[in-house]
């Protein structure tokens, strides 16, 4: 500002009239950089204050900058066989399929809505789901209130699947599947704890489930395969 110029003006001044004093030596001169480097130093009382770093947004831009490769340096080699079908291409399905899809596994997305089907498609979290599919691994990735019907008709659909879902509630979707004699043998409950502050596909990344708690919430009478095959989704998602 104009005192900062007025300093680095008067200062060049007392330099040099020290000069041209009497011929005695100076002890002390302020050179050109001297007194304009204080230009850095000096700042005017009406000047905005600079803003201190936030560690948050610094923590988050560091999460932000992760690639797949780093996600999975040490899970080279997916735990998760066979093809996965994810039903529901929102913010968790699609990033369930951009982590396994990294990996080499063969990804399957259906959605009832077309746009958002294209979008996690368009992404990379799969590919579309076609007749000739055979899931060993089903993932629901619906609404809650939803989640029950989705599973069942998965169940019956694909009798050799292991059929799980990403509902945030559990004991409401285990009750509605025994009141209708649903294969639970085949059938795990999971929720992970992980989200972003917007949804849909859009906002998927394959980092989403990295260090994050993953609760696996098996039937009584799920099969230790069956907890296993989640289990592995789990990890593979870094969870």
């Amino acid at each position: 500002g104009a005192l900062s110029v007025s300093w680095c003006v008067a200062s060049l001044a007392r330099s040099r009239s020290a000069r041209s004093g009497s011929g005695a030596r100076e002890t002390s001169r302020v050179t050109r950089s001297d007194a304009c480097s204080n230009l850095r130093r000096i700042r005017h009382p009406l000047a905005p204050r600079p803003r201190r770093a936030d560690p948050r947004l610094a923590r988050a831009d560091a999460r932000s900058d992760t690639t797949d490769d780093q996600v999975h340096a040490v899970n080279a080699v997916a735990r998760t066989t066979g093809q996965v079908r994810i039903v529901g291409a929102g913010l968790l399905g699609a990033s369930l399929g951009h982590v396994l899809t990294s990996l080499g596994v063969d990804v399957v997305l259906a959605d009832a809505s077309r746009t958002a089907l294209s979008i996690a498609v368009d992404y990379g979290a799969g590919r579309r789901a076609g007749a000739e599919d055979a899931p060993s691994i089903v993932i629901v990735a619906v609404p809650p209130d939803a989640t029950a019907a989705v599973v069942l008709a998965e169940l019956a659909a694909w009798p050799t699947a292991i059929v799980t879902d990403v509902a945030s509630v559990k004991r409401g979707i285990l009750d509605d599947l025994i009141a209708v004699g649903a294969d639970l043998q085949r059938y795990v409950g999971s929720h992970p704890m992980a989200g972003r502050e917007r949804g849909g596909a859009i906002a998927a990344r394959a980092d989403l489930f990295l260090g994050r708690p993953w609760v696996l919430a098996p039937s009584a009478v799920s099969t230790p395969d069956a907890l296993w095959a989640i289990e592995n989704v789990a990890a593979d998602a870094g969870a």
